[in-house]
């Protein structure tokens, strides 16, 4: 799956929808879905962690 990365605070990251790169479709994840978080920022740094979806709105 792959989102963008909207807005960012010292505790949240605040992503697009995610689409599935293989079938283009939109993925709604529900309040608590696990996740492994893998991105990349300014100057080329990876970030990778696990975090949960706390809402959905």
């Amino acid at each position: 799956m792959t989102c963008k990365l909207i807005d960012e605070t010292e505790k949240y990251l605040i992503v697009t929808l995610p689409v599935e790169d293989e079938t283009r479709r939109t993925k709604i994840l529900t309040k608590g879905t696990k996740l492994f978080v893998q991105f990349i920022k300014e100057k080329h740094a990876v970030y990778q962690f696990e975090s949960e979806v706390i809402n959905n709105n």
